[in-house]
C-alpha cells in the first residue's frame, strides 16, 4: 500500500475531505463523534500528516526551534530539557539542531526553522563578549546563554559574575591564598564575566596572590593536563594553592595533570571548576564547581518566547538565572566532599 492520504482518511470515516483538515488544524470546529471517527480511522490506516503541505497551504508549524553551539557542551541538554518542558505544556514541538560553532551550518539551520514556519526560535550563540546577532530573523528569537542588554532580542543566562565570586570566596574561605585561574584565550562572554568576578572578591583580600594562566581550548580536557603538569613541575613554595578553572572540563584535566605527577589535590593543591558540566564528572574524583541552572535557563527562554508570541506590546528584555555553588572532594578532600554531597 502506498502512502496513505487525506482522502483515504476521510473515505474510511465517512466525512469530507475538508473535515479531516478541520480535525488535524482546528480540532474544536468539530463534534466529538466526528472527532472520534477521524482519530479511528487514522489509527486503522497509519496515517501520518504532511505538515509540510500544511505549511505550503498557509498553516502554522507548532513547534520552536532550537539551534545550539554543540553537543558537548555543559548546557544543551540542560537547556533543551528546560525549554521542551515549557514547550509541551504549551502544545508545542521543539526541534533542536547542532552547529558545532560553524557559522556556515548555524545560518542553514535558522534559514531551515524559519522557512519551515516555525513559531519561534532559541539560540545558543558562539558567545563572544562583542557578539550581536548577523542572522536573517524573521521570526520570534530569544537568544540563550549569552546575555544582550534586551534592544533587540529577549536573551537569558547566568550571572557569570556572581559565578566567579562564588569560587573565589570558595577558595579563600578554605584557606588558600595562592590562587591560579585557567582562563580560555577566546574572547567569550561567560568566561569574561566569571573573571571579573573572581578579580572583585580576591581583589579585596590583601592576603591572596592571583596568577592568570590562558588555555587555547576551554573545552580541552588536555589543556587542563598541561597545565597541571607545568604546576607540579614548579617548587613547592612556588606553587598555586588553589586552582579555579573557568570550565569543568580543564579543571578535571587539571586534576589529572597533579595526580599523575604526585601532587596531592586537594592536600597541596585545591581544584575547581566554573561550569556545573555533568558531561565531565566521570573524572578521578568529585569536582567542586558552580553550577548554573542550565534547565531553568532554557524553561526562562521558552518562555520569554511564548510571552512574545502572545503579548502584541511584548517588550524585549535580558533575565539571568541562579546558579549554586557545589562543593565536592576536589577542594575539601573526601570525607568533607562526601558529607557535603550528603553522602556522609
Amino acid at each position: 500500500m502506498g502512502r496513505v492520504t487525506i482522502m483515504d482518511v476521510a473515505h474510511r470515516a465517512g466525512v469530507s475531505r475538508g473535515t479531516v483538515s478541520n480535525y488535524l488544524n482546528h480540532p474544536e470546529k468539530l463534534s466529538a463523534a466526528k472527532r472520534e471517527a477521524i482519530a479511528a480511522a487514522v489509527a486503522q490506516l497509519g496515517f501520518v500528516p504532511n505538515r509540510n503541505a500544511s505549511i505550503l497551504a498557509g498553516g502554522a508549524n507548532s513547534a520552536i526551534g532550537l539551534v545550539v553551539t554543540g553537543y558537548g557542551h555543559a548546557s544543551t541538554t540542560g537547556i533543551a530539557a528546560g525549554a521542551q518542558r515549557v514547550a509541551r505544556a504549551n502544545d508545542l514541538d521543539l526541534f533542536v539542531a547542532g552547529t558545532d560553532n560553524d557559522g556556515v551550518l548555524t545560518d542553514r539551520y535558522l534559514d531551515y526553522f524559519q522557512g519551515s514556519q516555525m513559531v519561534g526560535m532559541l539560540i545558543v550563540p558562539y558567545p563572544s563578549s562583542t557578539w550581536t546577532p548577523h542572522y536573517r530573523l524573521s521570526i520570534p528569537t530569544v537568544v540563550v546563554d549569552y546575555l544582550g542588554d534586551g534592544s533587540r532580542l529577549c536573551s537569558v543566562a547566568a550571572d557569570n559574575r556572581k559565578i566567579g565570586r562564588l569560587a573565589a570566596r570558595h577558595m579563600i574561605e578554605s584557606g588558600r591564598r595562592r590562587i591560579m585561574v585557567v582562563a580560555p584565550a577566546e574572547d567569550i562572554q561567560s568566561a569574561h564575566e566569571r573573571c571579573l568576578g573572581i578579580r572583585e572578591v580576591t581583589g579585596e583580600d590583601p592576603r591572596v596572590r592571583v596568577e592568570w594562566t590562558q588555555v587555547a581550548d576551554c573545552n580541552a580536557e588536555s589543556d587542563g593536563v598541561a597545565v597541571g603538569g607545568v604546576i607540579a613541575r614548579r617548587d613547592p613554595e612556588r606553587r598555586p594553592d588553589a586552582v579555579i578553572a573557568i570550565t569543568d572540563a580543564t579543571a578535571v584535566g587539571v586534576i589529572e595533570g597533579l595526580l599523575a605527577a604526585g601532587v596531592d589535590v586537594p592536600g597541596q593543591v585545591a581544584v575547581m571548576g566554573c561550569e556545573g558540566n555533568p558531561l565531565t564528572w566521570d573524572g578521578p574524583m568529585p569536582l567542586t564547581t558552580v553550577a548554573p541552572q542550565w534547565d531553568g535557563m532554557g524553561a526562562a527562554a521558552a518562555e520569554l518566547l511564548l510571552g512574545e508570541l502572545r503579548d502584541a506590546g511584548h517588550r524585549h528584555r535580558a533575565k539571568v538565572v541562579d546558579s549554586r555553588l557545589l562543593v565536592r572532594e576536589s577542594t575539601v578532600g573526601r570525607t568533607a566532599g562526601l558529607k557535603a554531597m550528603g553522602l556522609a
